[in-house]
């Protein structure tokens, strides 16, 4: 069984209904068991039943083999020595073979030799009336008189019929006894192949049915083996089964590929994290050279404030009187304006300070 990449074997099915799969398979080789084992049953029965019928055939066969012998003996003492005994004796015996004979013609084995059973009967009734003829005769009649003779033509008439029916019966039983033999021994044959295929059949579905769990499994925990090692761009496995297989499997999946996700940013940051580190050092040093050029623009105006205070300061006359006052007052004002000045600047200078701050962090 091969895993693939979007369903193994049986992944369509979930777990329980393959557990459900295997009893109905298990249900289905009992009710084939059950099924030979009456196929079986029934054909035995048949045969026995066979079997019976043919020993009823062969039993009536008999007595009519042995009423037919007993009416000759009737005859045979009624020529040599008379008497209404042995007249009373035939009737009975007579009877007794109609009788084995209508039962032997109804039934539905003895259909193949029907004819010889209609010969016969017709035989024993010819015999029969040929018989009440003697008998109703003042003197027994000698042995050697055509009526004698003819109930002889009329025996030697039944006997072939005897020796068919009897041969019948024989050959027909012999064949339904190894019919017997021949279905207990099939009967065996097939329970025990029937038992075997079961167990067979029990044993592959549950192979496979390990196998569609136990297999997957395997190839998931080879594939977590991957993952921990690096291989991040493994397959994988069963991600297609609807079981709780697929279940792991897709989050496998989703592991797999926040892992590849990583690896590809590592690798991104690898690659450009130079070129970006280069261009910030370059972009820093663009800030610092411009934040130097307008940090010099500001102290060369804060130095020529400070400049014109000194010499305004250093002007101031020494004069009394009013004319040194009002120098003086000048004086003070433009010291004042100088401060004013020099205040804007630095002002100016924090700002640009925290600029350079602020570009720095970005």
């Amino acid at each position: 069984m091969a895993i693939n990449n979007n369903r193994t074997f049986l992944g369509g099915l979930g777990i329980s209904l393959r557990l459900y799969l295997l009893i109905g398979i298990a249900l289905v080789g009992f009710v084939g068991f059950l099924a030979l084992f009456f196929f079986a049953d029934k054909r035995l029965e048949t045969t026995l039943e066979r079997l019976e019928a043919f020993r009823q055939i062969a039993a009536l066969t008999a007595e009519v083999g042995a009423g037919t012998l007993k009416m000759q003996r009737r005859e045979w003492d009624f020529t040599n020595e008379g008497g209404d005994n042995a007249s009373e004796g035939y009737k009975a015996e007579a009877d007794k073979v109609l009788n084995a004979l209508n039962a032997l013609g109804a039934m539905p084995e003895a259909s193949p030799v029907r004819n010889h059973v209609e010969t016969v009967h017709d035989g024993v009734v010819q015999y029969i009336e040929q018989f009440s003829k003697l008998t109703a005769a003042d003197t027994p009649p000698a042995a050697d008189a055509p009526e004698v003779k003819r109930l002889g033509e009329i025996f030697s008439y039944m006997t072939l019929g005897m020796e068919a029916l009897s041969g019948f019966a024989a050959d027909n039983a012999t064949q339904a006894r190894q019919q017997v033999i021949s279905a207990r021994i099939q009967g065996k044959r097939l329970l025990i192949i029937d038992g075997v295929a079961i167990v067979l059949l029990l044993i592959v579905g549950g192979v496979a049915l390990t196998n569609s769990v136990t297999r997957p499994l395997k190839a998931i925990r080879e594939t977590t083996t991957q993952l921990a090692f690096g291989n991040h761009s493994i397959t994988v496995p069963a991600i297609g089964n609807k079981d709780e297989v697929g279940d792991m499997a897709r989050a496998l999946q989703g592991i797999r590929n926040e892992l590849e996700e990583v690896q590809g940013l590592r690798a991104a940051q690898e690659i450009i994290g130079p070129a970006l580190l280069s261009e910030r050092r370059e972009d820093t040093l663009e800030l610092a050279e411009d934040f130097q050029s307008r940090m010099a623009i500001i102290v060369e105006a804060i130095n020529s404030t400070l400049s014109e205070v000194r010499e305004t300061a250093s002007n101031v006359p020494e004069r009394p009187g009013k004319l040194g006052e009002i120098t003086a007052a000048v004086a003070a004002a433009r010291i004042i304006a100088s401060s004013a000045e020099l205040s804007k600047q630095s002002e100016i200078l924090q700002g640009e300070i925290d600029w350079f701050l602020t570009q720095l962090k970005a």
